[in-house]
């Protein structure tokens, strides 16, 4: 492993961008954690919420190192020759649909935050009423939604960042920011559904 990088403004530059991006992308992850955790027995929730993140990081960094390998592969596949001539590669494809697939998720999340309506007493009602799970199964569920909910945080990383050290570093940091705020988070959040 090559740490002459950080010799580089570039590096610092991707990294505090990236921790950056990693926290505001994860607030949904915070919020499906919270959910998620008020269903185990009080006592579990704390607990489960940890274990839900180490989980999540292990999954995320997975992820990272397969969307990264894909990202690296630019021999290119085919070309297009004319006016605009261009060898389209793996890499093309994955930030290609990676792209479409953010502006989707902009698109969505816009939609969702204008239509929200007056649902916070049925919303309420129906968290009362949510089943309990276990420690375990809370934490693979945890572990699996993770993992699609950071699509879009892994794209932004291999979209900003050369190098996979760069990339873990900040969702290794982003993790342990959202460890330390997700008890009082989560307690908001239980308190006040309606938000």
């Amino acid at each position: 492993m090559d740490l002459s990088i950080f010799t580089t403004p570039e590096a610092w530059i991707s990294l505090v961008t990236l921790i950056f991006l990693e926290i505001v992308l994860g607030v949904d992850n915070i919020v499906f954690i919270s959910i998620t955790s008020s269903r185990l027995p009080v006592e579990k929730q704390h607990i489960g919420r940890k274990l839900g993140l180490l989980g999540a990081l292990v999954s995320r960094c997975i992820f990272l190192c397969f969307a990264s390998y894909l990202v690296h592969m630019t021999k290119p596949l085919f070309s297009l020759d004319g006016f605009w001539a261009h060898g389209f590669c793996v890499r093309d494809f994955v930030l290609l649909l990676g792209g479409a697939y953010l502006i989707y998720k902009g698109i969505d999340e816009l939609r969702d935050v204008l239509a929200l309506t007056e649902e916070k007493a049925e919303h309420s009602e129906e968290h009362k009423s949510l089943r309990q799970i276990g420690l375990v199964q809370a934490i693979a569920t945890i572990m699996v939604m993770d993992v699609v909910f950071s699509i879009d945080s892994v794209i932004t990383a291999v979209g900003l960042a050369d190098h996979l050290i760069i990339m873990i570093m900040a969702v290794m940091i982003a993790i342990v920011v959202m460890m330390v705020f997700i008890d009082p988070i989560s307690d908001f959040i239980n308190k006040h559904t309606e938000m």
